[in-house]
């Protein structure tokens, strides 16, 4: 439930006691796994095997003592680059107990960003996949710290073995999941990356006590949800593939499916849904456009899909009509959240409202809205919004002038998201800040036009972007991927679209430009600074002329 206080202008969700010194993660997380050893935690999608929680137990306390063996102490940082894998949760599981701090990266990003971040977390070991090493190799040449390359699947002498982590020592019954010196909101656990759409990804710091409430809220949320089948194609160096590998142990009626490692496609996908009888899956918006818009839904048994959850974009109106009316008996949750709140802050919901992104702020957080003077507005009057957890935010890893940046004098999370709360309680959430164009003296919202866009047929994904102009302040720049049998959609046909909806500041005035596919971060956003990018070559080549 979410209330609004009017005097202090600030929406909360219920507040739930805490104790800053309970149990730890990782003693909360073995004792769970103790209780229900034969439950089945996982199914891996490539081979059908099963594991279950004494599987996980024994692998990664395994991890925690082979850990402690070759020297990686409490509060070491562990490197790891691998796909989502039954080995990958018992590494994951198995720092956490130990007390090291994980760090995941992707295989999908480039040198600098793999320099920027482990120059900055410098860990003492790194795991990765074999066929990753020579790229990590390269970006972390001039690196000034000390690592050690562990390859998962490389068999050779070339480099040290991670499957060493899960062998056996021996001694697993005697093991006692650590206490540790610093308090749960001082313990991180890991390090997570900030979106990195529009820069260089940061390192968000995740505590213990952050991350020890998330998990007893799904506790709470998913006790009367019945039996769960679930299915995150996210990578583990995005906040909602790494959670899965952790709050799924909270959840005692669900069983996570782990994606395959080839690439995703929408045939795969249906037919998962048919041999695993999944309930649940999370799709970013570009996978979500493909799936309402392929042609042979109906050869496919999706019965026992009730749920999709989506977010980390705006979904436009057209989207969410497209599958209310392909999928009418069926819920797609609208997901608000960030890293930096520990994920999901709002809970999904009420999707057929265009810009809607829920109504449940979680227990023990705030949310208001500010104008750009940093004044709180009211209902229905539109800003930026702001998150305050009762857990702190523990900040970004070794870069405290962008973790001072990150929160305001009262402590709340600047997110750089635009959107409001009608007199319902439901959040809407309009724009990123950044995304929100000055043209011809007026603002205008990227969002808005890209709704307008997705209305045209044969427009298959889009999203907007500016170049600075002496004139007009901005050039409003739409990129376009079209459908498959609508090669002969034309720039004239967009542009003239929007120019018949929108006002004139609103006008595509820097034209379109089509694309196969758009740069995309691992999670699936777009990364609008190297679309940008492109377009800038494009002009360039072609003296502005790009049809």
């Amino acid at each position: 439930m979410t209330t609004y206080d009017a005097e202090s202008k600030i929406w909360k969700g219920v507040s739930i006691p805490f104790d800053e010194n309970s149990e730890n993660l990782g003693e909360i997380i073995l004792k769970i796994l103790s209780e229900t050893p034969e439950r089945v935690l996982q199914i891996d999608s490539e081979t059908d095997e099963q594991f279950t929680c004494q599987d996980l137990k024994l692998s990664s306390i395994r991890v925690a003592q082979n850990l402690e063996r070759i020297g990686v102490e409490v509060d070491d940082i562990v490197g790891i680059i691998s796909k989502q894998s039954h080995f990958a949760t018992s590494i994951i599981i198995g720092c956490i107990i130990h007390g090291a701090i994980l760090n995941p990266l992707d295989e999908t990003l480039n040198e600098n960003d793999i320099a920027n971040i482990f120059n900055l977390t410098k860990p003492k070991i790194i795991i990765t996949e074999p066929s990753f090493i020579p790229k990590l190799q390269n970006a972390l040449k001039s690196a000034t710290f000390n690592y050690r390359i562990y390859s998962i699947t490389d068999k050779s002498s070339l480099f040290l073995r991670a499957s060493n982590f899960i062998k056996p020592t021996g001694t697993e019954e005697n093991f006692v999941a650590p206490k540790f010196a610093k308090s749960l909101r001082e313990k991180l656990y890991a390090i997570l990356c900030s979106s990195g759409t529009t820069g260089t990804p940061k390192g968000v710091c995740m505590s213990h006590l952050l991350s020890t409430s998330t998990a007893s809220f799904v506790k709470i949320f998913s006790g009367d949800r019945g039996a769960i089948r679930s299915y995150c194609p996210s990578p583990i160096y995005w906040a909602s593939g790494f959670y899965q590998n952790v709050l799924p142990i909270f959840s005692p009626n669900e069983i996570r499916i782990i994606p395959s490692n080839k690439p995703w496609y929408i045939e795969d996908f249906l037919k998962l849904v048919e041999k695993y009888k999944l309930t649940q899956a999370l799709m970013p918006s570009m996978d979500l456009h493909m799936f309402v818009n392929f042609k042979n839904l109906s050869s496919y048994d999706l019965e026992s899909l009730t749920n999709i959850m989506t977010g980390g974009t705006i979904i436009s109106k057209v989207l969410r009509d497209k599958f209310a009316a392909t999928f009418p008996n069926k819920n797609l949750q609208v997901a608000y959240g960030m890293t930096e709140s520990g994920g999901t802050i709002s809970k999904p919901g009420e999707y057929k409202l265009e810009y809607s992104a829920g109504s449940i702020v979680l227990p023990n957080h705030e949310i208001k809205i500010v104008d750009d003077d940093g004044n709180k507005l009211g209902i229905n009057e539109k800003g930026e919004i702001c998150i305050k957890s009762k857990y702190g935010f523990a900040g970004y890893y070794n870069n405290p002038e962008a973790t001072k940046k990150a929160v305001d004098d009262e402590g709340f999370i600047i997110t750089g998201d635009i959107g409001y709360f009608n007199e319902d309680n439901i959040l809407f959430v309009f724009d990123r800040k950044k995304d929100v164009i000055k043209s011809k003296r007026m603002n205008v919202s990227a969002s808005e036009i890209e709704n307008i866009i997705q209305e045209i047929e044969g427009v298959e994904f889009v999203t907007i972007v500016s170049i600075p102009d002496d004139l007009l302040q901005n050039l409003i720049v739409a990129a376009v991927i079209k459908q498959k049998g609508f090669e002969k959609l034309r720039e004239k046909s967009i542009v003239d679209y929007v120019a018949s909806k929108l006002p004139d500041e609103k006008h595509l005035s820097g034209g379109v430009y089509f694309f196969d596919k758009f740069p995309l971060t691992p999670s699936g956003k777009v990364k609008k600074s190297l679309l940008l990018e492109e377009i800038m070559k494009i002009r360039k080549i072609s003296n502005g002329y790009h049809q």
